[in-house]
Order: structure tokens, then C-alpha cells, then sequence
């Protein structure tokens, strides 16, 4: 079968044999290797070998001919001698699989269409360049003349075409594997290595040397899927990226293309992290689609198999209206990953060392973070109730130095060398400065007392040098906090070939020459590759051949098509062409930011019959790819990518935008009053929509200013104190200019919220301005307390300190209590004798169980005296003691067991 000058020597490889997968067990009973999943396929080595002395005489003429051609241009084609071998394997190849000869008798066919004189003496040197039957093979070359070689190639060429002409074609004799029953790709193969019998008259497609044939049937071997079998139709209906013969692009959406340097030099930190014990961070910065999140994603399996906490965050306009929200999140989503990570026993250690760090201030780490109570049902019995978390709103002194110093406190316990955290925060471009400042902190606390891998990326282009994350890398330079930067540019020519050919599942060599062509309109950017490719089959000017089994195109109709400049305008051409319930479903999803929940899903198809399939439309926008599912559960939809997102919002006129945020806000609450959902779950989402139209109904403006106030109150109950000023501010910019005659309480209740938000934040006229605002229109002495309460703080903060206790006794004075100008030592020391007395008769059983103070007078009257007893020791010593003696006293009265 095997034509006589070709020697064939094939070795099965030792470790395909049975014995080697018997010996390869290791002690433990668990194969190293599993024959079953991780080998794809079966290979031999076959060595190639002419016995023709004709033919190696020829080969050293031709080699001499061609001396350093390969050498001087790398990508022109092999010499003669290896043109000559690639056939060879190519008979050989087509000989093993189809047990048929692929030459004799179609060099006959192709023969006879010459002139028929010199029918036979070009007949042997056919067939001679076809099987190597010992012909001299530059004798096609010496014996015909240069119009009959023409009239030759011209003619098998055409051979196609010719389906009539029983005589003259070709592939009436060779018929191709594909047609046998074989993959269309190994069919491809073999007649790509048959074709180089033509020595200078060789095909483009033809292969030019045995290095590529091997790596063309390497890539069979390791994905057969992708690359060996034929394309199956797909199903549910026509889909993005796909042909009408309904084949999709089978792109690897979580690979990643030409970014070894740079995933190593990201592990590389890492592990210098996890070895010193001391916080770094790195910035990744690339243009939009350069793959700065898929970078990261490809090194969380090490983070996570290597002990390191996971938590993954991203900034964009909607995280902008809620200030530190997106950090203070992040935060609180590590501590489920805690729980979930450690042993019964280190979690308990955990405990132990938080109960230790924060002691009583346990409850406003819970209050920070809710999370933190999962981790324990020690720190679960200590979250706030709903009546704390009024108070807490209230009369609670946090600032935003206190909720560093909180946080630094808790990664200094939950982080270590063995477990560090890896917190990656995407688009910081879009990052507040109260965040950034959150994480300076954090970063830049004492060398080695937390351990913290902080990775952030942002758009290169869409940050200017003034841009607040510039100053957030200098600051952390100063702090001598170790910085290292990646850069992301495009991708070369090799990568963009490697994702074409993974999509299309052709060989590289094959379709580099579209590769050249979507590389110079996307400048190697791995998005804009992506979607210059779908848009390429949305045109058909990529289409898949059922009769070739493959994507076929046409290069010059590709370079004179006028694509799109940007991968927006690409993505919104696209989506323009969907129907118009799912244009409007990606509008609407894209008014939510990069993701929009489930909750919000159904709330919206609830709220009214123009959106009743809105889920559905969702879906239809995930089979198209502008969408992804978050889980298994459905819990909500993502952007595929953020430019998706930003194309999506793009389909919204701009002057119509505040409009239709508007209006979803409304139908939002609506929906949520309808069905009686409790409004604190997306109170942040609904008035983040409404807020974009100013409000003009003087009734409606009371309904948007308490749903504000409502925000306000749950981000100051979130220690998230920008939050809380910005949804005041918005709150009393709704408030008419009669607020306090027609509208007192929703006044007081949102002026005392600012009041608190604006201290915390450093924002000293403001605070003084809206607690100024209760004192003068409060109706009465208990409508004010909160107000004294904080503004008495305010006094000391400022280090006014004679004002604060001047205000301060002015108040116990006011609640009834009368404050002495001096101590009468004798009083004094009968007021200590019985509470002394008190206390001897009190166990430990009686401490522990004596009720909470009930009484809101004593309660209130118990915050001034421990204010007072904090002031008076800088203002006023003498009275100290007697303060203290006084706070004894109330406890005793009020909470007896």
C-alpha cells in the first residue's frame, strides 16, 4: 500500500503502553496520570525516510539553489527537498487513512488534458512529483515546457468546477478524506501537504514545512473538540456571532492570549507577599478590553489554592453617588470567605483575638461590617437592634478616621502570612476619594501588622494626571509601601492569530491572513478582536461552509468592508439590530450599573405590563453575549463588559437619560408599595434612579425626600458617612421653604442626619448649620437632645472646650439636674460611702442579670453625664469625681437588678 521509496518506522511512545500506567501508581493507590480524561488521543512517531538515491542528489542541488532562502525570510516557504518530504507525508498519511493511492491515477487525469504529443513523456514525471516512484524531482521542471506547467496547475486548480469533464479532473480519481467520512480539518491537513508536490507553484494554503504539519496535528491531539471534529449546529434560535447555517464562534471566554509576563510577574507579588507578611499593591493600567479583569481572574486559583483570601470589587458611575460603599462592601464580603476558609478551630481563634482587639467596641466593628457576626453566634448576639440602630444614627460620634482605624484593626487579626487577602478593586478610575483614602490607610499601616495584596486597574486613557488615583499611588509610595505597575497594550500578531484560530477552530496558519486583517482595525486590543470577528459573521463576510465544514472568507472583501473605529460603536450597531423589547431590556439593565439583581428583575416585571418580560428579554441578551449570569441561582445579570454596558447606555438619547432613570425609580417604588416588599433592600438603587430628574410636584418632593432621608439614615447606620451627607443634602433640597410649620419631623429627623454625616466627615460649617437648624425650630427639650448631644461634640472637636461644658451643664440643667459650682467634700463622701455600699451587695449572677436601662430620660440623661465626665476632666477636674459619682447613681436608680 505504501509507495516503495518511502520507509516508514513507527514507535508507539513508551508511555501509551499499558505497563507504563501500571507502574505510574503511586503509593497511595491514585494514578498520576488518568488514562481516561487527561490524554485526548493517541500519536505515533513516524520517521520519514527516501531510499532514493535520485531523489537525495536532487534535494542537495535544489538545497545548493536555495541556499539561506529559509533563513533570510523565515516565513517564505520550505526548499524543494522539504516541499518534496511534506507530500510524502501527505501520501502517507492519506494511504493510512483511506487505504487508497491518492496519485497514479490522478496524475493520469490531470495528465491528459496537455496536448496530446507529449501526453506520455509528461505522464511519469506527474506521476513522479506525486509518489516519488524514484523520478529526479526537479525533473518536472527540466521536461515540460513553461506553458504546459501552467496549463497543469491551471487545471487541477480548477478541478472544482469541473464536474462534467469525467477525463479531466482531478478529484474524480483523489477524493478527499472529508468526502470518505473523515474530520474536514484532517481532510484540510492532507491536502494541504499533497499540495506541496507543486514545488513553486504550491497553493497559499499549502503547508510549508513538517515543524508546521506537526503543530497543525499537535493542536488535533490536544483540543479534538475544537480543532478535529466537525462543528455541530447549535440551537435556540440565531444568536451574536453566529452564521446562518447556525454554527457559533466557539470562543474561550476565560482564557487568556499573550499575558505570560505579565500573570507572572502578578504571582510573583504574591508570593513575595505571602513570604514577608508585608501589604503591597499593583496597578494595572490598559486601555478598556486590554483584559485587566481576565488577568487578574487567571491567578485566583493560586491565590485560593495557596490559603489567600479572594475579594473582587468594581467601581463605575452608579458607586460614584454612594461614597466608600464599594470598599466598605468589599470588606464585609471577606468575612463569609473567612468562615467558609478556616477550620472550626481557627475561626474560633479568630473570635477570640477580635473580642480581645476591640473589646467593647465590638459592636460598632458589627455595625461597620454586619458580616462580622457570622463568623461567630458570639459576635451574632451582639448585633444592634432596630432601636440601636435609631440611636446609633442619632447621637453616635463615627467618623471616617474611626472606620479606618476599624478596618485597619480588622485586617490586622483576619489577615496573615498563611491566609493574606487579595483585594482586587476594577475601574478605580471611576473611585472616590474617600475610598481611596480608606485603602490608604489600610495599606499603609505598620509594616507587617496586616498582610494585604491590593490590586487595582483602571483606563489608562480615561484618567488624567491630576486624577485622584495618581495622588493615591504617590501617597503610598511616601507611606514606603511596595508599588509595582503592569501595563497592558495590545496584543501582537500571534496572539490575535492564536484567538482567531481557538474561535474558529481552523489551523493558525490558515487563517493568519485574517488575523492580519482584524489586527490592523483593532490594534491587537483582545475586546475589539472579539467583536470585530462577531461582527464579521453578523455581515457574512465570515460564514461557515457546510460544504467545506469550515469558516471560510473572502480577505479582499473584508479589507474593502468600512468596519466600525471603536468597539462601542461596534457593540451599539449590534444591539440596534436586536428587537426592540431586548434593546430596551439592556437600556434599562444598563441604568443599574454592570449589574443589576434578580430582585430588581422581578420587582420591575412586577411593576407594570410593558416589562413583564423583561426577565425573558434578559435572557435573550445573555444568548447573544451581552450578558453573563452571575451563578447557578440566577441571582443576577452581569455586563459581559463594562464597554457592553457602556454601549447599552449609549441606545438611550442623552438628553432623555435623567428621564429614564427617573421613571424606572418610580416604578420601582411603586412596585415596591404594591406589593407591600419592605423598601429597605433597594432603597439605595431606587433613589440612586429617582434622584436623576429634579422633582417639581411640591407633594412628590416629600415622598422623594423621605425616601432620601431613609438612604441617608441606613448608610450613616453603615458607617458610610458620604453616603449619608450626600442623600441628606438631596433630602433637604426637597424640603420646601415652610418645612418646619407643615413638614417638623421629617426637618428634624434629616437635619440631624446631615448634622452627624457632615461632623463625621470634617465638614464643620455644615454640622454646625443643620444642628443650629434643629436648636432654633425644636418644638421641645427632647425634639433638641440629639442635637445638644452632637453639637456638644462638635464644641470639643473644634477644641472649644469652656462652650461645650458651659452647653453641656446647660442641659443637665434643662433635664432637671442641679449641678453644684463646687464639690462639698462631705456630700461627696456620703455619695460614695453608699455607693460602695451598693456595690458590696451586688454579685457577679446580678451584674449579669441586670436589665437594659428602659427609661429614655435616664438614657439620655446617662449620654450627657458621660459626655460631661469626658469634658470636664480637660475643662473643669475638680467636678470630675463628682460627675462620676452622679453616673453611679443614675445606673443604680435606673437599672437595678
Amino acid at each position: 500500500m505504501i509507495s516503495p521509496p518511502i520507509s516508514v518506522q513507527i514507535i508507539s511512545p513508551f508511555f501509551l503502553s499499558d505497563d507504563f500506567f501500571d507502574s505510574n501508581c503511586n503509593t497511595n493507590g491514585v494514578n498520576s496520570i488518568d488514562k481516561e480524561e487527561d490524554i485526548k488521543g493517541w500519536y505515533l512517531e513516524v520517521e520519514i525516510q527516501s531510499s532514493s538515491q535520485q531523489l537525495s542528489s536532487s534535494a542537495e542541488k535544489v538545497a545548493t539553489a536555495n541556499k539561506n532562502v529559509t533563513d533570510t525570510h523565515p516565513d517564505s516557504r520550505g526548499s524543494s527537498e522539504e516541499n518534496m518530504v511534506c507530500h510524502l507525508f501527505g501520501v502517507l498519511m492519506y494511504e493510512l487513512f483511506s487505504e487508497r493511492n491518492p496519485g497514479k491515477e490522478a496524475a493520469a487525469a490531470a495528465a491528459s488534458s496537455l496536448p496530446l504529443d507529449e501526453m506520455d513523456e509528461s505522464e511519469h514525471t506527474f506521476s513522479g512529483m506525486l509518489l516519488g516512484d524514484g523520478t529526479e524531482h526537479s525533473q518536472l521542471s527540466q521536461e515540460m515546457e513553461p506553458s504546459h506547467k501552467k496549463t497543469l496547475f491551471s487545471n487541477v486548480l480548477q478541478n472544482n468546477n469541473n464536474n462534467n469533464n469525467d477525463v479531466g479532473s482531478l478529484l474524480a480519481k483523489y477524493v478527499p478524506l472529508k468526502e470518505l467520512g473523515f474530520p474536514a480539518s484532517l481532510s484540510l491537513l492532507v491536502k494541504n501537504l499533497l499540495d506541496c508536490g507543486w514545488d513553486e507553484f504550491c497553493p497559499d494554503d499549502a503547508v510549508p514545512s513538517l515543524k508546521a504539519a506537526s503543530d497543525d496535528l499537535h493542536l488535533l491531539l490536544q483540543d479534538p473538540g475544537r480543532f478535529l471534529f466537525d462543528r455541530i449546529l447549535s440551537s435556540g434560535g440565531p444568536h451574536q456571532g453566529e452564521g446562518k447555517g447556525g454554527i457559533m464562534l466557539d470562543i474561550k471566554q476565560n482564557k487568556l492570549y499573550g499575558r505570560e509576563e505579565e500573570q507572572s510577574r502578578i504571582t510573583d507579588v504574591f508570593c513575595r507577599v505571602s513570604l514577608t507578611g508585608e501589604s503591597e499593591a499593583l496597578f494595572i493600567e490598559g486601555f478598556s478590553g486590554s483584559g485587566k479583569s481576565k488577568l487578574v481572574q487567571s491567578v485566583v486559583s493560586y491565590v485560593d489554592v495557596a490559603g489567600g483570601y479572594i475579594v473582587q470589587k468594581k467601581f463605575d458611575q452608579i458607586s460614584q453617588e454612594r461614597p466608600m460603599s464599594v470598599v466598605l462592601a468589599a470588606f464585609d464580603e471577606l468575612c463569609p470567605l473567612i468562615s467558609n476558609k478556616l477550620s472550626p478551630a481557627e475561626l474560633n481563634d479568630i473570635v477570640i483575638e477580635l473580642m480581645a482587639v476591640f473589646g467593647n467596641h465590638l459592636s460598632t466593628l458589627v455595625r461597620v461590617l454586619p458580616n462580622v457576626a457570622l463568623l461567630s453566634p458570639q459576635l451574632n448576639a451582639i448585633l444592634p437592634s432596630d432601636s440601636d440602630h435609631q440611636a446609633h444614627n442619632n447621637n453616635t460620634e463615627i467618623n471616617t478616621s474611626k472606620v479606618y482605624f476599624i478596618l485597619q484593626l480588622f485586617m490586622r487579626v483576619v489577615s496573615s502570612k498563611s491566609h493574606p487577602v487579595m483585594l482586587f478593586l476594577d475601574d478605580l478610575h471611576w473611585a472616590d476619594c474617600a475610598s481611596l483614602d480608606m485603602l490608604q490607610n489600610i495599606l499603609s499601616d505598620i509594616k507587617g501588622a496586616s498582610c494585604v495584596y491590593f490590586i487595582g486597574s483602571y483606563r489608562v486613557n480615561e484618567v488624567p494626571k491630576d486624577h485622584a488615583t495618581f495622588r493615591f499611588m504617590d501617597v503610598l509610595k511616601s507611606c514606603n509601601v511596595q508599588l509595582t505597575t503592569v501595563r497592558l497594550d495590545g496584543m501582537g500578531i500571534e496572539d490575535v492569530n492564536h484567538i482567531i484560530s481557538d474561535a474558529l477552530g481552523i489551523f493558525p496558519r490558515i487563517c493568519k491572513p485574517l488575523s492580519q486583517l482584524v489586527l490592523r482595525k483593532t490594534e491587537g486590543n483582545p475586546l475589539f478582536v472579539l467583536e470585530c470577528l462577531r461582527s464579521l459573521v453578523d455581515r457574512d463576510l465570515l460564514q461557515y461552509s457546510f460544504r467545506e465544514r469550515r469558516w471560510v472568507w473572502d480577505t479582499d472583501k473584508i479589507s474593502a468592508e468600512d468596519l466600525a473605529d471603536n468597539v462601542c460603536e461596534l457593540l451599539s450597531t449590534k444591539m440596534m439590530s436586536l428587537p426592540e423589547n431586548t434593546q430596551l431590556a439592556l437600556k434599562i439593565a444598563s441604568c443599574f450599573g454592570n449589574t443589576i439583581n434578580s430582585t430588581i428583575v422581578k420587582t420591575l416585571m412586577l411593576a407594570s405590563p410593558k416589562f413583564s418580560r423583561f426577565g425573558i428579554e434578559l435572557e435573550k441578551a445573555v444568548k447573544e453575549g451581552f450578558m453573563n449570569i452571575m451563578d447557578n441561582a440566577g441571582s443576577a445579570y452581569r455586563f459581559a463588559h463594562d464597554k457592553v454596558r457602556e454601549a447599552a447606555y449609549g441606545l438611550i438619547p442623552e438628553e432623555e437619560r435623567n428621564q429614564f432613570h427617573h421613571d424606572i425609580g418610580m416604578l420601582l417604588y411603586g412596585a415596591t408599595q404594591k406589593q407591600g416588599q419592605n423598601i429597605d433592600d433597594c432603597i439605595f438603587t431606587l433613589v440612586d434612579q429617582i434622584n436623576h430628574l429634579k422633582i417639581q410636584d411640591p407633594s412628590l418632593c416629600i415622598t422623594i425626600a423621605e425616601l432620601n432621608h431613609k438612604a441617608a439614615s441606613k448608610a450613616m447606620d453603615n458607617s458610610n458617612c458620604d453616603a449619608a451627607y450626600f442623600y441628606s443634602n438631596a433630602s433637604i433640597k426637597l424640603l420646601p421653604p415652610d418645612r418646619w410649620q407643615h413638614h417638623y419631623d421629617l426637618s428634624r429627623r434629616i437635619f440631624l442626619v446631615q448634622g452627624n454625616a457632615a461632623m463625621s466627615l470634617g465638614h464643620i460649617k455644615e454640622a454646625t448649620s443643620a444642628l443650629d437648624e434643629i436648636l432654633c425650630h425644636g418644638k421641645s427639650l427632647s425634639d433638641k437632645l440629639d442635637a445638644y448631644y452632637l453639637k456638644i461634640s462638635l464644641l470639643h472637636a473644634r477644641q472649644e472646650g469652656k462652650g461645650a461644658y458651659d452647653l453641656i451643664v446647660e442641659v443637665l440643667e434643662q433635664l432637671g439636674e442641679v449641678i453644684p459650682a463646687a464639690v462639698d467634700p462631705a456630700s461627696f463622701m456620703n455619695t460614695v460611702e453608699k455607693i460602695q455600699e451598693q456595690l458590696s451587695r451586688i454579685k457577679e449572677s446580678d451584674l449579669i442579670s441586670m436589665k437594659a436601662m428602659e427609661s429614655p430620660f435616664h438614657y439620655s440623661l446617662m449620654q450627657f453625664y458621660n459626655q460631661v465626665c469626658f469634658i470636664s476632666y480637660f475643662v473643669n477636674p475638680p467636678m470630675l469625681k463628682w460627675y462620676v459619682d452622679e453616673v453611679g447613681s443614675i445606673f443604680f436608680e435606673d437599672s437595678s437588678p
